[in-house]
């Protein structure tokens, strides 16, 4: 294989990466964001979406609260499948 071919292919190559990596970081941007979305109060840039446009907040009380809640649930529910 010729040196030029060689250098051919290494820039369509390239090309080709490059393009797919625009092409999904748009299609990425114009994906909606989901209907029960929470707003965050930290500083997420996980997600790459717009946290202040969000509707229901999030802190650190809420989510101990609900996993506590959700917790003694699960264990009501193991206590009455027992009996």
């Amino acid at each position: 294989m010729s040196t030029g071919l060689k250098i051919f292919l290494s820039i369509l190559l390239v090309a080709v990466l490059l393009g797919a990596f625009i092409g999904t970081y748009v299609w990425n941007k114009k994906t909606k964001k989901p209907d029960n979305c929470p707003k965050c109060e930290i500083s997420c840039a996980g997600c790459m979406l717009n946290c202040a446009s969000r509707e229901e907040e999030v802190s650190i009380e809420k989510i101990t609260h609900n996993l506590t809640e959700n917790l003694h649930r699960d264990d009501a529910k193991k206590e009455t499948e027992k009996k």
